[in-house]
């Protein structure tokens, strides 16, 4: 399934409001490892706001996006605070427009990436933090949706928890020689028009349409309404992988 992340994901209704302590602080985790001649790439940067606090402890970051919309955005906050160490760039995370041996730290926050590439572009000694969906996020949620002829319309629910982790490990502990994996969970409380621009914005029920799917979105509302607001289970890895393996 094909698909891009537009300006709409930045909607501040579609994070909807945290009620519990998230399992880990992503600035932190970038932070531990920052230095004031470091190179650091975000790939799938969005606005770059998550960028500010990071740019006075790096020599130079990047940040990548494949949207044009999201770019001109970006811009906008980096000029907002008058950053000169950041700069950036239009492009496709399949095929990273940077040279080898590039960069000393490489981050991704909920966006596409290529393993291969990140290893390509990724210093010796270098350090690559993601967070990735995990396979249970608004598990209980997506399963009103049910399912169509590939399985669960929830994405990547159709995955057992420990098959997806070991994935995910074995597939970065091939290219670097420490691996390590976090899985965590919090809830979330959403507005109505929240979970429509969630729907609407990301792929979180395959092939969404709120004509066809209207009855069962009102259900799930109803099951998961407290006086706060609509609670869905966020579920994340952080993936943190270092040293680069020599082929």
């Amino acid at each position: 399934m094909s698909f891009s992340y537009g300006i709409g994901y930045d909607s501040s209704l579609l994070r909807g409001s945290d009620n519990s302590r998230r399992p880990w602080n992503l600035t932190d985790e970038i932070l531990f490892h920052a230095g004031k001649q470091l190179k650091l790439l975000d790939i799938g940067c969005g606005t770059a706001l998550k960028l500010i606090p990071l740019a006075k402890h790096f020599l130079e970051i990047t940040g990548l996006d494949i949207s044009e919309e999201m770019i001109d955005v970006a811009n906008g906050t980096i000029k907002k605070y008058h950053l000169q160490n950041i700069k950036l760039l239009r492009g496709d995370s399949n095929n990273l427009p940077f040279k080898e041996k590039t960069y000393d730290i490489i981050t991704c926050i909920l966006s596409r990436w290529s393993i291969k590439e990140i290893y390509r572009v990724l210093k010796p000694n270098g350090v690559v933090i993601i967070e990735h969906i995990g396979c249970e996020d608004k598990k209980d949620f997506k399963i009103h949706f049910g399912k169509d002829r590939n399985g669960w319309r929830g994405q990547f629910i159709n995955h057992q928890k420990d098959e997806y982790l070991q994935f995910y490990y074995d597939l970065f502990n091939y290219f670097f020689d420490s691996v390590s994996i976090k899985n965590g969970f919090w809830k979330t409380y959403y507005t109505k028009q929240g979970i429509l621009e969630l729907l609407r914005f990301t792929p979180t029920i395959r092939n969404f349409n709120l004509a066809t799917d209207d009855m069962l979105l009102e259900k799930a509302c109803k099951t998961f309404k407290y006086p706060k607001g609509i609670a869905l289970t966020q579920n994340r890895i952080l993936i943190y992988a270092q040293k680069p393996r020599n082929f």
